[in-house]
């Protein structure tokens, strides 16, 4: 179990960009579907963008214990769950944005 630990420093780093990416073109495809019918499949993709985010930083800071503190391989843990965090908080403010236009806009 600690081997897995230790290969999962990066998953954050990873996990958090890839999600924002697959969040963002596929709501803005969606976009165009859901002109006046609400946001049902864009908040649902949000929600499973912010939780790949989240997973993914919570595997980069699990396996913050599987390394000696002053290592670099602590840090690059720490920094890519503090990434995958960042990435979840941006999935969710581009998300508050789209409830505020309804995708007719466009």
């Amino acid at each position: 179990m600690k081997a897995l630990r230790r290969n999962l420093f990066y998953t954050g780093l990873v996990a958090g960009p890839l999600a924002w990416g697959a969040t963002f073109q596929t709501a803005y495809a969606l976009i165009s579907a859901e002109c006046g019918n609400g946001s049902f499949y864009a908040l649902a993709t949000t929600v499973a963008g912010v939780l790949i985010a989240v997973a993914g930083a919570g595997a980069s800071w699990s396996s913050r214990g599987a390394f000696d503190v002053k290592g670099p391989r602590y840090f690059m843990a720490t920094i890519a769950s503090a990434a995958g965090g960042l990435f979840a908080i941006v999935i969710l403010l581009q998300m508050a944005a789209a409830f505020i236009f309804e995708g007719c806009e466009l």
